[in-house]
């Protein structure tokens, strides 16, 4: 299992029209990476490819992160990124199913 594989499925809720998007570049990004060996290793992960890809630390605090890459035009939070939805959200699921994951190790 690869730290993309966490990613599949994904979620059912987003926290802007732009999550969808960077779920996916994040995917792809550690497509080839293998899981993590710890939760800290999975978060650091996670926050560093965060970094790269918007430009923004990923943290408590971080608010929208505009991503014009991200544009479809699909409405008023088009192309835009939740760093509190990351922050809380994205972050809570994938250590939960990184759990899953080195149970089954």
């Amino acid at each position: 299992m690869s730290l993309g594989d966490l990613f599949d499925p994904p979620p059912l809720r987003w926290g802007l029209r732009g999550d969808p998007h960077l779920w996916q570049a994040m995917r792809r990004r550690f497509a080839d990476d293998d899981l993590p060996a710890d939760k800290q290793a999975l978060e650091k992960a996670v926050e560093t490819a965060f970094e790269e890809i918007t430009g923004a630390r990923m943290g408590d605090g971080t608010g929208v992160v505009r991503m014009p890459e991200y544009r479809i035009g699909s409405g008023m939070s088009d192309g835009m990124v939740s760093g509190e939805w990351w922050h809380t959200s994205a972050r809570v699921l994938l250590r939960d199913r990184w759990h899953v994951a080195a149970d089954e190790r």
